[in-house]
């Protein structure tokens, strides 16, 4: 039979890429006119009663196809999570960063784009598109932001938190897979368009963003409009008359609230060509576009020299000490652009040998822009001062100093642009009359780049009681008049291989031995190009004037590379693994055992990271930094560097990571399964490469370390879930441990003449992390029709993650200060929860999701002189409405973030007698409405 099938809008293919060769994760098929991103599936005709799905390994029958997917998670030789399409309708989201969090023990990390597993942050969960490895363009991670992949797109997300040989070695949280809508059973069109509006649209809000030509940033190429070019393209003698120019953007200004727009478009067939080889074709074809306008508004807050003994806080009590303190308010206005593409190409020879081709674009511009305003900073105060002075009533008797209207302010301009690109080519093929020997093979080309054509920070001073209002001092502080431009790319060409071979052993049938090779070549370039205004100032009586006061600058734009080394890093990546697996039934089909399944394994790697760089800022470079960072994890200094020494960083190393699983089932619907694993985590290239970018949500620099190690990993599984017979409903309840050898931690440092620094350190002191999840949906059928049309569903997951608060300094006396000297692993929550109920009323086409999101408070930063950075515990609270009219239209009404409660950065809560807010903002609501037609 050929293998094009649907399966009632559940993604049989996803799940397969656990059981069966990637390539039939393309080819193996559902109805792909399936809900995308905010609209829900479209039901796929069922198959007569008398034909059988067939699924390679087992057969499902017709009553199972509405429930194929808790059947699939049953059925499986390794515990996984799944959402299919038809689950995204559910929920809002327009990309895959938005939906995951719905999956136990998933949630992003700050920015809301990577995705962090049972407290485990992304360099510990790989992602795969198709069962290929995506490499990141971003430039601080490892892993590809999800927010690239728009769920118009994503037929299935499959999360494997349990690790399997075919998986990649460093699948130490969980392996997220990405499946594309895969080849189709018919033809099928859709056509969908909507708009979105933020809450400041609907009130007419201020909204930041600057003149500017053209209009190619609609169409997430906001590249083409912007002057500068890739770096290093301004040449120094130039640099000044590019400040100069009229054209040049310099300054935000206030606009009208834009409103987002979504259009999609999909066409699919399939051509039979013989029926009686059963050679056929298939194509399909999907376009999606979203834009979505935002505003974050809001303060932050900083706290310095709690560690210093004599001035500092004493046993976290911030009222017994004299700090320094900086505080400003913030409006910061978003334009976000996503492009996506998917075109697929299915050939099948016959039932046993087939190929595919795919290609995925996606293309994301981000355009930001900010104004800071009413901003203190003040060297020596106590909290108490503190909090009188910017009440504005300070008490007479105190010793404070008169301050007067002069605060600090800044304008920000930042513009960014993601490609990812996936050109795929892939076979599938059967030998045997019994197909007990299959392989699949794969070639995969991946680009991924991140182009920064234009950061501006402009900061000034305002004081309305000067002559001149606006001030910008222009000597050697680094806190002035700054732009810089980065271009990161990263390619990558892979490919694998993978057999199996079922046979029979004896009176143990069923055995089955998969065994394949991966291999990966990966190299990474990065391009920095920055300038400064050096000397005099700029000064006007109205901000009109002082921004008018670029065009007359007469002082210097220095570059930061000067006549010395330019800042580039560029590195390369070689993988190359095979693993073997045995899936042995011990037992199957006796009293009080359904079956009892043992899986072993190993995976071999041989990898290669080489990087090499040199960093600048300003008149301090990498040279400086290695000096600063050996000196405080007391290691001798290296003779003959200097200013510009291009840094190499070097990883060689084997490692085999075995796994054991067992799998018991006493009766159908219920599993127990084990599991044991040693994996591995690897630095990514942002964190050993030597050189500076900026972090902009937490205002602070970035280096890499050269010197960073790989963390071994030992994971422990045991999951216990229960499928109930006939239906979607379920419960499952999982325990897991992990033990992370000398983890790779980001800490913060404050270097002189430098500012903040951040950097990744091993903590040579091993983190163990424990918890457990919950995981259940049940209909509400049992009480009766009514209740047939009501489901309730949530998970919980509880983890406890502790290490040494080592590497901080030495120096540190943290008995003085009240520290504990443990702490929570760096991005991980304490608790992550989910909860929804949903009503659907077939008859009537309706259908309605409520959904809530909760999360704890979760370690974002570890700082040298002040304490770790927490961001707050927080909620979301959607709702969902959907309606058919016809069989062909389809409208769709959502709201975001209903409640829209408070986001806060805090000071490390476990250590601070009160809470000490860091930053202070609100996400806002937003309201969709979408339309879908089929034809």
């Amino acid at each position: 039979m050929l293998r094009f099938y649907r399966a009632s809008g559940h993604a049989i293919a996803g799940f397969f890429l656990f059981i069966l060769p990637p390539t039939g994760a393309l080819l193996l098929g559902q109805q792909t006119g399936t809900a995308t991103s905010e609209t829900e599936a479209t039901e796929a005709p069922k198959p007569p009663p008398d034909e059988v799905v067939r699924l390679d390994t087992f057969t499902v029958q017709e009553e199972l196809a509405a429930n194929s997917q808790e059947e699939l998670r049953q059925k499986a030789a390794v515990s996984v999570d799944m959402l299919s399409s038809t689950d995204f309708g559910k929920y809002i989201a327009t990309d895959v960063a938005d939906i995951i969090v719905r999956l136990p023990g998933l949630s992003t990390t700050t920015r809301g784009t990577f995705a962090v597993v049972r407290g485990l942050s992304e360099r510990y969960n790989p992602v795969m598109l198709d069962g290929i490895g995506i490499p990141s363009s971003d430039p601080e991670r490892q892993s590809p932001e999800l927010d690239l992949f728009p769920t118009r797109l994503v037929d299935t997300i499959v999360i494997g938190k349990t690790f399997e040989p075919r998986l990649p070695g460093t699948s130490s949280g969980a392996t997220i897979d990405l499946l594309t809508k895969p080849i189709p059973e018919g033809r099928f069109a859709q056509l969908q368009f909507g708009v979105r509006a933020d809450e400041g649209f609907l009130k007419n809000d201020p909204f930041l963003g600057s003149k500017r030509d053209g209009f190619w940033d609609y169409l997430a190429l906001g590249v083409k409009d912007r002057k500068a070019e890739a770096p290093p393209a301004i040449p120094a003698n130039a640099a000044l008359d590019y400040v100069r120019s009229p054209n040049t953007v310099s300054s935000v200004r206030e606009e009208s609230f834009p409103i987002g727009t979504r259009f999609s478009v999909t066409y699919e067939d399939r051509i039979i060509l013989n029926e009686e080889s059963e050679r056929a074709f298939g194509y399909s074809f999907s376009l999606s576009y979203d834009s979505t306008a935002g505003t974050e508004e809001g303060y932050k807050f900083s706290v310095d020299n709690i560690f210093q003994p004599t001035v500092g806080a004493v046993n976290g009590n911030i009222d017994t000490g004299i700090f320094g303190f900086n505080r400003e308010d913030y409006l910061e206005s978003e334009v976000e652009t996503r492009i996506g593409l998917l075109a697929t190409l299915g050939y099948a020879f016959n039932d046993r040998h087939q190929l595919a081709f795919s290609f995925f674009l996606s293309q994301v511009g981000i355009d930001t822009h900010a104004r800071y305003t009413n901003g203190t900073s003040i060297p020596n105060l106590t909290f108490a001062e503190y909090t009188r002075f910017r009440a504005g009533n300070p008490d007479p008797t105190d010793s404070e100093p008169e301050f007067g209207e002069r605060t600090n302010e800044a304008m920000e301009i930042y513009y960014r642009q993601r490609r990812l690109a996936n050109l795929r080519l892939g076979g599938d093929h059967a030998f045997t009359d019994n197909e007990a020997i299959k392989v699949s093979w794969d070639l995969a080309r991946v680009d991924a780049q991140q182009e920064e054509p234009e950061y501006l920070n402009f900061p000034y001073l305002y004081n309305p009681e000067a002559t001149f209002v606006y001030d910008a001092p222009l000597g050697g502080a680094m806190d002035r008049y700054t732009r810089y431009w980065r271009d990161t790319k990263e390619r990558s060409t892979i490919g694998r291989v993978d057999s199996e071979f079922e046979f029979d052993l004896g009176p143990l049938s069923g055995n089955s031995v998969r065994a394949g090779v991966y291999v990966d070549r990966t190299d990474r370039d990065y391009l920095e190009e920055a300038l400064f205004l050096n000397g005099g100032s700029l000064r006007g009586r109205t901000l009109e004037e002082f921004l008018g006061a670029l065009q007359t600058y007469t002082g210097r734009a220095d570059r930061f590379s000067g006549s010395n080394v330019q800042p580039f890093a560029n590195a390369e990546r070689k993988l190359n693994a095979a693993y073997v697996s045995w899936l042995l039934p011990i037992l199957s089909e006796r009293p009080g055992v359904h079956k009892l399944d043992l899986l072993a394994g190993a995976r071999m790697e041989d990898f290669r990271l080489v990087s090499l760089g040199s960093g600048r800022i300003g008149n301090e470079s990498s040279y400086r930094f290695y000096q600063y960072l050996r000196q405080k994890l007391q290691m001798p200094m290296v003779p003959g560097e200097t200013i510009n020494t291009v840094y190499r960083g070097e990883i060689d190393e084997r490692k085999v990571l075995p796994v054991v699983g067992l799998n018991y089932s006493p009766i159908k619907a219920l599993n127990f399964r084990l599991s044991a694993s040693k994996t591995t985590a690897r630095p990514s290239f942002r964190e050993v490469g030597s050189y500076f970018t900026v972090d902009r949500v937490n205002d602070e620099y970035v280096h890499g370390n050269l010197m960073l190690e790989t963390s071994d990993v030992k994971n422990y599984d045991v999951r216990v879930e229960y499928f109930f017979p006939g239906s979607q409903d379920l419960v499952a309840f999982s325990v897991f441990r992990k033990d992370i050898a000398k983890p790779i931690e980001r800490l913060s440092l404050d270097i002189t003449n430098v500012g903040a620094v951040s950097t990744f350190v091993n903590n040579p002191s091993d983190a163990v992390l424990n918890g457990f999840e919950f995981e259940g949906a049940k209909k509400l059928d049992f009480l009766g029709e009514w209740g047939s049309w009501f489901t309730l569903g949530g998970n919980y997951t509880f983890i406890d993650a502790s290490v040494a608060r080592e590497p901080l300094l030495e120096a540190v006396q943290i008995e003085s200060t009240g520290i504990s000297d443990t702490r929570q692993l760096y991005d991980q929550p304490e608790w992550i929860a989910n909860a929804y109920v949903t009503f659907e009323h077939p008859s009537a086409g309706f259908s309605t999701t409520l959904s809530w999101f909760g999360i704890s408070d979760v370690l974002q930063k570890v700082n040298e002189y002040t304490w770790d950075t927490y961001t707050a515990s927080h909620s979301r609270f959607d709702v969902t409405m959907s309606q058919r009219l016809g069989n062909r239209w389809q409208i769709r009404l959502s709201a975001r973030n209903l409640f829209d409660p408070d986001r806060k950065t805090i000071a490390d809560p476990h250590n601070t007698n009160q809470e000490i807010v860091y930053r202070r903002y609100s996400d806002g609501r937003s309201y969709t409405l979408t339309a879908s037609y089929e034809f």
